[in-house]
């Protein structure tokens, strides 16, 4: 049996709101989200449909648009992970636009532990790629 349930996805690095089909049907593992676009006031509740954001409105595909933001999702969690030690405060933003899009990290405490700003740099740059994440 097939049970196709359409999700409401919302990043919190931007303000782009994706759609996403899934066979609920299919264990955990196996799904599969296609990402759809939804034109405005064609779903109950949902009256803006598909938005993107400002960064990132060179992605009129939709599945490029989902993985696009998923990535940079992706990108600022690692990043963080980088920084977080349970310690301080952790704050970010993004500049520029997709493809171009640099994510700007600023950690209260960056600690010694972890060899200081740019040991730090330098292990999210091997992990993340160079000029993608700074930290600030």
């Amino acid at each position: 049996m097939t049970h196709i349930t359409r999700w409401l996805w919302r990043s919190d690095t931007c303000d782009c709101q994706i759609y996403t089909l899934v066979d609920t049907d299919l264990p955990p593992d196996q799904q599969v989200e296609t990402a759809v676009e939804i034109a405005p006031n064609t779903v109950e509740g949902h009256e803006k449909g598909t938005v993107r954001c400002e960064a990132h409105t060179s992605h009129t595909d939709p599945h490029e648009h989902h993985k696009v933001v998923y990535n940079e999702c992706k990108t600022k969690n690692k990043a963080h992970g980088h920084l977080n030690d349970g310690e301080g405060v952790i704050t970010w933003h993004w500049t520029g636009q997709s493809p171009n899009r640099v994510l700007h990290v600023k950690s209260s405490e960056a600690k010694a532990s972890k060899g200081g700003k740019g040991k730090i740099q330098k292990d999210v740059d091997d992990d993340l790629g160079a000029g993608k994440v700074l930290i600030d």
